[in-house]
């Protein structure tokens, strides 16, 4: 064994950890042993000594202590039933430099799995590949859950993803996802499952870009509440949020897009399903911009639309209905407060305040 270890026996045979001075049954401790490269491969190492639990029955913990954990191109793959807890978003940090090519978004420096929990840490992918793509966390793990998690996508990728879901039925809870610096795209958080649930979070694409865009969804079904999403300074197209899910509900919201480069600056930009809205304020060129919208209806109710020049643009097409509810409202827009075409808008007590409504 090396400094800092000892020999004892797991029940099949000898292996070799540290000595924390208190023996757990189903949990590991790991902690800083040297550089933060040491100190990634043993983490990678103890991750792989826990056996993969069969169920419930059988769940482990793997607990960070305070450190830096470099893990560099090699992915730390979580296990169903194996729940993973840091000491703080502030003193562990899991990094690694973790690639890929073309459209493909499959894999990130922490990867997600079934039933598993990810808590009190930060994640971090310096990939910098110019022609690359980095995500800090990846998962496809259904009923997952992942808290109190701080996600950066940083590098010099021509795609970075603090955050990529395509499980479903998963929790993302008091967590912070921060994207930028992407030559192409920049993105905070990507939901791709359904009935996922987003509460109590920040999500950001910052920094550049062709386009950058806070939140994305294109599953069904999720929840966003009290949730602050922010996009900023993409050279084409900066978007706050993206929705191209159906059924979804917002509550508390709160989604802001703007830039110095010019370009497109949409507080929500819509498209396919409908989705509801309440207690939420939205901030932008054009704060909602729907676009060929099918299966709605959309229903606003308590929201304030700050838009600079639209309050809400609803673009279909004549081969589209789209009902647009807006209740006991605030839609601001100098050029019109509601610019629909080929849209049913129905309007109750809500002030609208610049522009005229206007219909093509």
């Amino acid at each position: 064994c090396t400094e800092g270890q000892i020999a004892r026996w797991d029940g099949a045979g000898w292996v070799c950890s540290h000595d924390v001075g208190v023996e757990y049954s189903r949990t590991r401790v790991v902690g800083p042993v040297g550089t933060p490269t040491d100190n990634g491969a043993v983490l990678l190492d103890t991750l792989g000594s826990i056996p993969t639990p069969a169920s419930q029955a059988d769940a482990w913990l793997l607990k960070i202590e305070p450190g830096i954990y470099d893990i560099g191109s090699t992915p730390f793959e979580m296990k169903s039933w194996v729940n993973v807890e840091g000491s703080g978003e502030g003193v562990t940090l899991i990094r690694g430099a973790i690639c890929e090519s073309g459209w493909t978004f499959t894999t990130g420096v922490v990867e997600g799995a079934q039933s598993s929990e990810l808590r009190s840490l930060s994640v971090e992918n310096t990939c910098s590949g110019s022609n690359q793509n980095s995500t800090a966390i990846y998962n496809n793990g259904d009923n997952a859950r992942f808290s109190r998690v701080t996600a950066r996508a940083f590098g010099a990728a021509a795609y970075n993803h603090a955050v990529y879901n395509e499980g479903l039925d998963v929790v993302f809870e008091f967590i912070t996802a921060e994207s930028g610096g992407a030559t192409d795209t920049n993105r905070g958080l990507v939901d791709g499952g359904t009935g996922v649930r987003l509460t109590n979070a920040r999500v950001s694409g910052l920094a550049g870009g062709v386009s950058s865009t806070g939140l994305e969804l294109f599953g069904g079904g999720t929840e966003v509440s009290d949730v602050v999403v922010i996009a900023r300074n993409a050279t084409s197209s900066t978007r706050a949020i993206f929705n191209g899910a159906s059924n979804v509900v917002f509550t508390n919201l709160t989604a802001t897009a703007s830039s110095t480069h010019g370009g497109q600056q949409l507080g929500m930009y819509a498209s396919q399903g409908g989705f509801t809205m309440f207690d939420s304020n939205i901030g932008a060129e054009d704060a909602a911009h729907l676009d060929d919208m099918a299966g709605g209806p959309v229903v606003l109710n308590g929201t304030t639309l700050n838009g600079s020049r639209y309050g809400i643009h609803a673009e279909v097409s004549s081969s589209v209905s789209l009902d647009l509810f807006i209740n006991h409202s605030v839609v601001r827009g100098p050029t019109n407060t509601i610019r629909f075409d080929y849209a049913d808008v129905y309007v109750g007590g809500t002030q609208l305040a610049g522009g005229g409504a206007w219909n093509i």
